[in-house]
């Protein structure tokens, strides 16, 4: 598990002052972040301080955050800065701040996107996706954590998290998934797969479905009334 939180006003790397926390997983946490240098507030993902002994993993993850954000199309949000704390030792990374609630917190809280607003925000998230398989980039990890809708207009979405598979693929055996379970498709569950572009295609198929229902379809066949 990811390392307890750090307090608001910590300062990582002489530069990224914590504001709030806003996210966890098994090897991270993520908070709003001040860049006390470009005076803007940053998404700013502290990782677990075992994750430095796998330095193959982590150089892997900057390469595919770099040019998944590189390639400059809608829909994929922006990657910054990446490093680990002199003081603290614990490897961070930091990303375009996203203002709106991910997907999976917006239909926990609000209840299932409507047909239209799903349409017009996956039409951006597939062009996005598109443009990283074309440059042979596979997210491996879409879930609906990651996925920002704006509720103000549904074409304004991203995808996060490129490259944080690796990480997760170079982790000990217990946390080595292939991919998030309930959107991962079975051939890709082994953490060793060579990914491929359906990985991502079924999770944003799984994904939509979420949206639409708040559920997965596995669970929502053990229903009689589905």
């Amino acid at each position: 598990m990811a390392k307890s939180l750090l307090a608001p006003g910590t300062v990582l790397s002489g530069r990224y002052q914590i504001v709030e926390a806003i996210g966890e997983s098994d090897l991270s946490h993520v908070y709003v972040a001040a860049d006390q240098r470009g005076q803007a507030q940053v998404a700013l993902k502290v990782f677990d301080p075992a994750v430095i002994s796998r330095a193959a993993a982590l150089s892997e993850y900057q390469s595919q955050a770099r040019q998944a954000s590189g390639l400059g199309v809608e829909g994929i949000a922006r990657a910054y800065d990446f490093g680990i704390d002199a003081n603290s030792g614990l490897p961070f990374s930091t990303a375009e701040r996203i203002s709106w609630p991910s997907l999976d917190r917006r239909v926990s809280a609000q209840g299932p996107l409507g047909v239209s607003d799903l349409s017009r925000a996956f039409a951006v998230l597939a062009r996005a996706l598109d443009a990283a398989h074309a440059a042979r980039i596979v997210h491996r990890d879409l879930k609906p954590q990651n996925i920002f809708i704006s509720p103000d207009n549904a074409e304004w979405a991203r995808i996060t998290d490129f490259g944080v598979s690796a990480v997760r693929r170079g982790a000990p055996e217990s946390l080595g998934w292939g991919g998030p379970p309930g959107y991962t498709p079975p051939d890709a569950v082994d953490a060793s797969a060579t990914p491929a572009p359906s990985v991502d295609l079924f999770a944003l198929g799984v994904i939509a479905f979420f949206a639409l229902t708040r559920a997965t379809p596995f669970r929502s066949l053990r229903n009689p009334a589905f």
